[in-house]
């Protein structure tokens, strides 16, 4: 009898001893995770505590005694989600500690957090957080960092310093209890991603020839390509780009500028509608006869008439310089997080120099490598008089392109 009632003594002594954690479910802040994918990770947390923690001191609360405590499930759920104060929530269930796994974004990627404090001193004791772009690198990551913090708790070692982890451990063996994971994807480390990008776009200039008295038409066609850094939480961003192309059958064009951007959501991650504001230099170059040329420059010049026959027969190239405000609004369509396709509307706000050109006067004397002198063409012979871009009647032209992106 006496051995009985020590055995029973002992037995009451080390339950009177055990401290209760309750680990309650897990929350999403965006509402996008399914309540079963959540009990699981809160399941999992649960299952790791009960591996690390010595039984004899550490009691885990079930689910059941948690709803017990607070009433109905519904409750308890209610609770979970508005829990501002996981040490309040802790001392009302009666547990000696309490931690949850919050999961929230972070640019296009799923976040999770997790924390453990103390119910009675509401000091936080361990927490460790990821990003991921799926729920299954976020349970690679509760399987590898959970066992840490409650070896900490159980050791004794806690501090309110929460512990620098990578963002998503190194895969190990799947075990037979847990799921087998797709293959890992690329995960951004940072609050910020790049892409290349490539646009087409094709303006149609109108534009007045004095010399002639007639209106020219021209179709064009230009290509750039650019890199672009953007900040996933702010959405914005901005590149360089670089390009060229041509302006009907005589003009070319070099583009060199840079780019500011903002990008707004119409469905996370799938579609979005980014608005910029572009800076480009764009030099413009094309052929002139020079007899024509010949016209004016007999009035400016009068030297140039001295060249052979021969001469004024050929072509000369002549060059034009804008400064371009470009405003733009795209439609972005998101394949997979490295391939995206757009297609917007752009207008082009053009300040523009006059067309000139380079000529070394005869019997004039030039440094060894100078262009010669520099001429303006005068506006009769601009062969952009009073330019007007427009798509469907509407100032601006349309644009189309793709962007690769990556981490």
């Amino acid at each position: 009898m006496k051995i009985f009632l020590a055995l029973l003594f002992l037995v009451l002594a080390a339950h009177a001893q055990q401290e209760r954690i309750a680990i309650i479910n897990t929350v999403d802040s965006n509402d996008s995770i399914s309540v079963s994918d959540l009990n699981f990770l809160t399941d999992r947390l649960r299952g790791i505590a009960v591996d690390i923690l010595p039984q004899q001191r550490y009691g885990i609360m079930t689910q059941e005694s948690i709803v017990a405590f607070l009433g109905s499930q519904e409750r308890a759920a209610k609770e979970c989600q508005e829990a501002s104060c996981l040490a309040d929530l802790g001392r009302r269930i009666n547990a000696d500690y309490i931690a949850q796994g919050r999961i929230g974004r972070f640019g296009r990627n799923l976040t999770i957090k997790v924390e453990l404090y103390s119910s009675k001193s509401a000091n936080l004791l361990g927490s460790f957080d990821g990003y991921s772009e799926d729920l299954y690198d976020l349970l690679y990551i509760i399987n590898a960092k959970t066992p840490e913090m409650f070896r900490r708790l159980s050791d004794g070692t806690v501090d309110n310093t929460p512990e620098a982890v990578p963002l998503v451990p190194e895969r190990r063996t799947v075990t037979a209890h847990e799921p087998t994971p797709a293959p890992t994807p690329k995960i951004i480390p940072t609050n910020e991603h790049g892409a290349f990008y490539f646009s087409v776009f094709k303006p149609s200039i109108t534009s007045e020839y004095n010399r002639k008295n007639q209106k020219i038409k021209r179709e064009g066609l230009s290509v750039m390509g650019g890199l672009e850094i953007m900040d996933d939480i702010s959405q914005f961003g901005g590149g360089l780009f670089i390009g060229g192309g041509s302006l009907g059958d005589d003009i070319g064009e070099f583009i060199l500028g840079l780019s500011i951007k903002r990008l707004h959501w119409v469905f996370k991650n799938w579609v979005a509608l980014p608005v910029s504001l572009d800076f480009a230099w764009r030099a413009q170059f094309m052929n002139i006869e020079n007899f024509l040329v010949a016209e004016f420059m007999s009035i400016i010049e009068p030297k140039f008439l001295t060249e052979s026959a021969e001469y004024l027969n050929r072509d000369r190239s002549i060059t034009k310089h804008n400064f371009d405000i470009m405003p733009a609004i795209d439609l972005q369509f998101f394949i997979d997080k490295h391939f995206s396709l757009y297609g917007g509307y752009m207008y082009r706000l053009a300040l523009s120099g006059d067309w000139g050109f380079f000529y070394k006067i005869p019997g004039r004397n030039y440094e060894q490598h100078s262009s010669g002198s520099y001429f303006k063409v005068p506006s009769e012979y601009d062969p952009l008089l009073n330019a007007k871009e427009r798509v469907f009647g509407i100032p601006g032209t349309l644009r189309f392109g793709m962007k690769i992106h990556f981490i």
